[in-house]
Parts: structure tokens; C-alpha cells; sequence
């Protein structure tokens, strides 16, 4: 076989291939956007307390932070710093998501007066369907999703 013919074969054998993973990814994303999951609710029992809050019966914004990003760690003590949701009239806290170990506290120059959570069962991943590390998810009193403050959204312009 001629090196013409051996580049054709590669050719084809790289665009096959090229296909291939192109309709595997279609078929993941169109898997993942059509599987259900639950809308976020607060629910206390459903989480470990790493920190008990020191309040009860208020709104809440729990920043979904994993202990090993620092992005994520940042945003929240710069929420905590801003006091945004205090003055939203609001408790803020934290939930750790995908640590499967049981964390230490955070370490943060200020109270969490929502508290600080372990998601030890996944739920923030594999029942609400989150996946963006620094998200301030905001609940109402009763504990029913109200906004989601994404986490590349400036904090000044949360409510």
C-alpha cells in the first residue's frame, strides 16, 4: 500500500472517530438535560451540621462551596464581607458539596448565621441537579427556592 493510500485510510479512520465522539457527547448532554431532578428545597435534615445556625425562621443564602476551590471560597467570604444578606434581611451559610469525608469547619473571618452544611448524600449534585461551585442559592423562610445568584454574577447586584 502506497503512503497516498495509508493517509487516506488515517484520514477516514480520524473523521470516524472524530463522529464517533461527537455523537457521544450529544447523546451525554441530551441525557443530562432531559434526566429529572427535584427543585431545591431547604430542608435541615437532608444535610450534616458542620456549624449549627444561630437563627431560625429567615431567609437564607447557602453558598455552595467545595474546600478545595478557592474561587468558590472567595465568594463566599466576599458575600459574608458585603453582608448582602443581611441586608436582604437574611441569614448567609454554606453548604460543602462533593466532599465524600467529612470536612473541618471553614475557616472564615466571620459567623455563617445560616450555618455550614455537609452534603453528605449528594443532594446539591444528584437531586437538585447544581453543579457551580459558588452559587448563592436563596431560600425563603419555609424553605422554598427563591433565586439562584449565580457564581460569576458581581454580588452588587444581588436583591
Amino acid at each position: 500500500m502506497g503512503s497516498a493510500r495509508w493517509i487516506v485510510v488515517l484520514n477516514r479512520a480520524a473523521l470516524g472517530l472524530a463522529v464517533l465522539l461527537f455523537a457521544a457527547l450529544g447523546v451525554w448532554w441530551w441525557r443530562d438535560r432531559t434526566r429529572h431532578v427535584d427543585a431545591p428545597r431547604w430542608t435541615p435534615a437532608a444535610f450534616a451540621a458542620l456549624t449549627p445556625a444561630t437563627s431560625a425562621g429567615r431567609p437564607r443564602w447557602l453558598v455552595a462551596v467545595q474546600p478545595e476551590c478557592p474561587h468558590c471560597r472567595a465568594r463566599l467570604a466576599d458575600l459574608a464581607r458585603r453582608r448582602l444578606a443581611e441586608a436582604a434581611g437574611a441569614d448567609l451559610g454554606a453548604i460543602v458539596v462533593d466532599t465524600p469525608s467529612r470536612p473541618e469547619a471553614l475557616d472564615l473571618p466571620t459567623t455563617l448565621t445560616a450555618g455550614v452544611w455537609w452534603d453528605s448524600s449528594g443532594v446539591w449534585r444528584s437531586r437538585w441537579g447544581r453543579r457551580a461551585y459558588g452559587e448563592a442559592l436563596i431560600f425563603d423562610a419555609g424553605g422554598r427556592l427563591v433565586r439562584v445568584l449565580p457564581a460569576s454574577q458581581p454580588p452588587d447586584s444581588a436583591p
